[in-house]
C-alpha cells in the first residue's frame, strides 16, 4: 500500500464559488504526484468515514485537492476550518496493456500483417510509445493513433 497521507492532521478548506470543490482538503506533498483528472484515485479514512476510490484533483504548480462532499461534511459534523485527522493511500493505476492485447486490439483492426512488417526493432519502438504513456487515456490515444498509421500505411502500400 503507498500511503500519500498518513496519519496526518488536515484543515477542512473553503472556498466559495467553486462548485464541487467548495470544501476539500489541501494533500501534502503531492504536488509532484503524476496523472490527470481521474487517474490519481485514492482511498483511506477522513476521521472516522471510509473514503474508497476517490479523485485527488491536480491544480498547477500545487499540491492536489480531494473535495470533501456534504455528505461527509456532515457525517463527520466539521466545516470549513476544523482539523480532520486522515489517512489516504493511492490505488493502483489500472494496467491497461500487455503486448498480447495490444497485438490483439492489431488484428482486431486488420493492421497486424503491417504492423509484423516492420523489423523487430521498430515493432518494439512502436510498443514502447504505447506502454510508456502514464495512464490508460494516454495508452488508448497511443493505440489508436498506432491503428491509423498501420492502416494507412496498409492502404498506401
Amino acid at each position: 500500500m503507498s500511503y500519500i497521507v498518513r496519519d496526518q492532521e488536515l484543515v477542512l478548506q473553503h472556498w466559495p464559488g467553486k462548485g464541487a470543490w467548495t470544501y476539500h482538503l489541501i494533500i501534502p506533498n503531492s504536488r509532484d504526484i503524476p496523472g490527470t483528472w481521474g487517474h490519481i484515485k485514492v482511498s483511506g479514512t477522513i476521521d472516522d468515514y471510509t473514503v474508497e476510490s476517490r479523485n485527488l484533483a491536480p491544480r498547477k504548480n500545487q499540491d492536489k485537492m480531494l473535495s470533501v462532499n456534504a455528505a461527509i461534511r456532515q457525517h463527520l459534523g466539521k466545516q470549513a476550518g476544523d482539523t480532520v485527522h486522515v489517512t489516504l493511500y493511492r490505488e493502483p493505476n489500472p494496467v491497461l496493456v500487455r503486448e498480447a492485447e495490444v497485438l490483439a486490439c492489431l488484428d482486431d483492426a486488420g493492421v497486424l500483417t503491417s504492423f509484423n512488417a516492420w523489423n523487430a526493432e521498430d515493432r518494439r519502438a512502436l510498443l514502447h510509445e504505447v506502454f510508456s504513456q502514464p495512464d490508460v487515456t494516454r495508452q488508448e490515444k497511443k493505440i489508436l493513433a498506432l491503428i491509423a498509421m498501420l492502416d494507412l500505411q496498409s492502404t498506401t502500400g
